[in-house]
């Protein structure tokens, strides 16, 4: 079968905090497109999209793209793409335009993690809901008509803390408009006693900015709503306005035609693409971890997020894509006793070295709190299941703290459904309850300067 695949990146920039792991560094970012040059036939969006139509895929085509309108996209990706001849197209939410504070997630994560020492408790009221978090007891309640619901989190460090504590206030604000956001911000604020002084690194593109990026034919526009929301949380009106006003403004300030658009958080629902199509876009992307075939949809594009690996780690994720035989190209749908082997191929936070197919940790290379590898998939029924992992160990530092696999609801929900903490033994497994429909992650986390290497694990249904 014919194969082609959109990368997706958001920003050329190398951080100290990426809750997320949007950012690739420069120098990786150039390695990249060096390896994409190599193993691939790099081509524009709209030459793939043209493909798609005409039903004429050509083998191993890579089309690359960004999300949201960073100034880096301009300052640090294009002149690498320049360099290396390859086009892209870069998707603006156009509310940001000439924005001096920057995008809501990038002020939560300064506060959460630039803000030296936290508060023991926060008590703020996001929308109609109170919300209490207490430190000192290491757990997360949320008070909805006078019940106390606790969600309780372990204080493995203080990274883990706050990274708790951001992804339960990121969970209250993606939903909420954008004028509840900026009140619900001004109250975290307040609570951090927390001055937010917009990062440079965070500040979106302003209109100059993007007549500099699409200058030279090389870049394409894209349209990202105008404020970046949830797209199915909206009613229909409102998705039009988000819709067709950021496709109008972005035409008006290039004097293009904007062709292209992504759905925010890769949601939508059937009125969004509807709205989508009437508005005239030849195509749309999402957030799904595909490749792009014959049967591929244009309105919903599948795209392959990229992190921050080297050109020797990207290489073997981009070989492994091509292929069809990466795990994270579908996620992986269970049924009564069925059993699922995952083949370790993925790096986080360059947290570990490539052995084969497993994942060995080198003292010395290994960030505290970041993330190893990790997985998902989907839940076709309801019932219970089990995770075993096997792994070898040497020179184990700990007891209890040092890998946790935590098992969440989904992406956007940070409900820990199960948890399992590693000690001494060579295999354990992890028993869990979800409902069908769930898309549920698992992560191997590393904690200590440990020599770890994780060889198997496998997932599979018990009732």
């Amino acid at each position: 079968m014919t194969m082609a695949m959109i990368l997706m990146y958001h920003r050329i920039f190398k951080s100290s905090r990426d809750p997320w792991e949007l950012c690739v560094s420069p120098e990786h970012f150039s390695e990249h497109l060096e390896v994409i040059k190599k193993l691939a036939q790099p081509c524009s969006l709209k030459e793939l999209s043209r493909f798609l139509m005409e039903d004429n895929l050509p083998s191993n085509a890579i089309a690359v793209t960004f999300d949201d309108g960073y100034t880096d996209n301009l300052t640090n990706a294009k002149p690498l793409l320049v360099k290396h001849e390859i086009p892209a197209t870069v998707f603006i939410s156009s509310g940001y335009i000439n924005h001096k504070v920057g995008f809501w997630w990038d002020q939560l994560t300064d506060i959460i993690f630039h803000t030296k020492v936290l508060p023991n408790s926060l008590n703020v009221k996001i929308s109609e809901e109170l919300i209490f978090w207490k430190n000192e007891e290491q757990s997360i309640l949320t008070k909805e008509a006078g019940i106390d619901q606790p969600t309780v989190q372990k204080n493995y460090d203080n990274f883990h803390v706050r990274m708790n504590l951001y992804m339960f206030l990121y969970e209250k604000l993606i939903a909420l408009p954008i004028k509840d956001q900026a009140t619900a911000l001004k109250q975290i604020l307040t609570w951090a006693d927390y001055f937010c002084v917009a990062q440079p690194d965070h500040i979106p593109m302003s209109a100059a900015d993007l007549l500099t990026l699409i200058d030279g034919n090389l870049i394409d526009i894209g349209a990202h709503t105008v404020s970046h929301p949830l797209l199915p949380s909206l009613p229909r009106e409102t998705q039009y306005r988000e819709i067709i006003d950021s496709k109008s403004s972005l035409e008006e300030i290039t004097q293009r035609p904007v062709s292209f658009f992504a759905y925010p958080f890769g949601k939508f629902d059937q009125v969004t693409l509807d709205i989508v199509k009437q508005a005239g876009f030849m195509s749309a992307c999402t957030t799904e971890q595909n490749i792009v075939n014959h049967d591929t949809m244009r309105y919903t594009l599948p795209r392959l997020a990229v992190k921050d690996w080297d050109g020797e780690q990207f290489s073997i994720m981009l070989q492994s894509w091509l292929s069809g035989k990466h795990p994270s190209l579908i996620a992986p749908k269970f049924d009564i006793n069925t059993v699922i082997q995952f083949p370790l191929y993925e790096f986080q936070r360059k947290t570990g070295e490539l052995r084969g197919n497993t994942i060995e940790c080198i003292p010395g290379k290994n960030l505290q709190g970041h993330c190893l590898y990790g997985s998902d998939f989907t839940i076709c029924h309801s019932g219970k299941y089990r995770i075993f992992v096997s792994l070898e160990q040497r020179n184990f530092t700990g007891a209890g703290r040092d890998v946790v696999i935590d098992v969440y609801e989904n992406r956007y929900v940070c409900k820990v459904l199960a948890e399992l903490e590693i000690s001494k033994s060579n295999r354990y497994h992890l028993d869990f309850i979800a409902e069908s429909g769930y898309r549920v992650e698992f992560r191997v986390y590393w904690r200590e300067q440990s020599w770890l290497k994780v060889k198997e694990i496998q997932l599979i249904r018990l009732s």
